[in-house]
């Protein structure tokens, strides 16, 4: 078999000319950092352009390239690409999002996909809760690609947790379901990104408005990605952003962090450890200090002395670092506990989480003074787990059985693949690789079709409802 690389200089190409890319050049969408793509979204884009999945383009091209050149594992990201969740990996700051744009920078003949990443922020901004797990999107965004005729896609600024509204049509940000995952078979991994998205818009979600704080925060994020092209010629100094909050405090506080810490709603050792450069600030606290001195997150990371003024921050901003404090355990014991028990006899609450969501003390304080009410809620919580869990599999077990007896009916062999096909996978979550083979040989038993085994054809019988 011929290297991947030979493809760049296929037999007959002038030696002197530079080389072909071995995947098309497609452009990332997007011209700034509210709608720049995601390096994610941009595979399942590639894939199409070459109609394959994206688990087959990963198998045949990206895998072998990878370790031709990087010396990396070829079956690792084929199992990284068959995951329901791959884009989060793939976009964000770890090394696995490094690989992936080094790869498919060599294979295109690009050198800007690192830029549909995280990854210039890995060096200047803390990754702590930097990177959103879930997919969101905003419907406005979907319908706008959809107007310029183009495929929806997903925007870099949406994989980021402090954003939570788009800055271009003041929405706020909404989840989407799971794909379904295929580690075990990647090549049933298709494109179907856009497919899910229509499936959204189709369904009438309720739009809500964000408020002027997200909006603000995502206008700030957007333009961090707008500079971020700069960072990757730039290293971090701790002394910029240093430099930069002791502007701001000695300006505005007279000196005093105390001051600047209770105004953001901080502790003085957090706001002591940014001054002297011992942490580097989560983004965040940096959406935060720039909101109220009305300035760029990138002129805090530079160390540039461009406050004007200082805002103090609404009432309502909610921290997303800082826990919730809970002060039900200023209550006596013996309240707590009359009103534990109370709640374990009515059956109010399904698990310890929830009793103490309730009564607003932490787990920790019900396994202290209440250990064998917390114990019975633990179990409590197990068993509803494993219902849920056999409920679930039973209904997928069940659909997946009358797709099978449909296809026998039709004269068509229930192969997996094709009955997999028509299972909505959006009402019956993730496919696990044992929940499939078992609903399968259910399947086959119950209506008597035999398995088709390698080599031999497969036998149809027609299936007859008794009930």
């Amino acid at each position: 078999m011929s290297s991947v690389l030979s493809l760049t200089r296929p037999g007959g190409w002038p030696e002197d000319s530079s080389p072909r890319s071995v995947l098309f050049n497609i452009i990332p969408y997007g011209c700034c950092g509210a709608d720049r793509e995601e390096l994610g979204n941009y595979i399942a884009r590639l894939a199409a352009e070459h109609r394959v999945s994206r688990g087959s383009l990963t198998r045949r091209v990206i895998g072998p390239a990878a370790f031709e050149i990087f010396k990396v594992n070829p079956q690792r990201l084929v199992q990284e690409v068959g995951t329901s969740d791959f884009a989060v990996g793939v976009s964000g700051v770890t090394t696995q999002a490094k690989q992936w744009a080094n790869i498919l920078n060599h294979l295109t003949r690009r050198d800007d996909l690192e830029l549909c990443t995280l990854l210039p922020f890995k060096d200047f901004i803390s990754t702590f809760k930097l990177q959103s797990v879930s997919r969101r999107c905003c419907p406005a965004c979907y319908e706008d690609d959809i107007a310029a005729g183009r495929a929806t896609y997903d925007r870099l600024l949406w994989r980021v947790a402090a954003v939570n509204a788009c800055p271009i049509h003041e929405l706020r940000l909404m989840v989407l379901p799971k794909e379904p995952g295929y580690i075990h078979r990647p090549e049933l991994a298709n494109n179907n990104r856009d497919d899910t998205a229509q499936r959204f818009l189709k369904s009438g979600h309720k739009r809500v408005p964000a408020s002027r704080d997200e909006i603000e925060d995502a206008r700030l994020v957007a333009n961090l990605i707008d500079d971020s092209a700069a960072f990757q010629t730039m290293t971090y100094s701790v002394s910029a952003q240093s430099t930069f909050l002791h502007h701001v405090i000695d300006t505005f506080f007279d000196s005093k962090s105390a001051h600047f810490a209770a105004e953001l709603g901080v502790g003085k050792s957090q706001v002591h450890a940014w001054v002297h450069g011992q942490v580097r600030m989560s983004l965040p606290r940096l959406l935060l200090v720039a909101r109220c001195c009305s300035c760029e997150v990138t002129d805090i990371l530079l160390g540039k002395q461009v406050t004007k003024h200082f805002q103090s921050p609404s009432k309502n901003e909610s921290s997303r670092i800082i826990q919730h404090l809970r002060r039900g355990a200023k209550s006596p014991l013996a309240e707590i506990g009359m009103r534990l028990r109370k709640l374990l006899e009515d059956g109010e609450v399904s698990d310890a989480s929830a009793a103490s969501d309730v009564l607003d003390v932490s787990r920790k304080f019900l396994r202290r003074h209440f250990p064998v009410e917390n114990a019975l809620l633990v179990q409590r919580g197990e068993e509803n787990r494993r219902a849920s869990r056999r409920e679930a599999t039973e209904a997928f077990s069940r659909a997946y059985l009358a797709e099978h007896c449909a296809l026998v009916d039709a004269g068509i062999y229930p192969a997996r693949r094709l009955v997999l096909e028509r299972v909505d996978v959006e009402v019956h979550g993730a496919l696990k690789h044992r929940k499939v083979q078992r609903a399968q040989l259910e399947a086959h038993q119950k209506t008597d079709t035999p398995i088709a085994r390698r080599g031999g054809p497969p036998v149809v019988r027609l299936y007859v409802n008794k009930t």
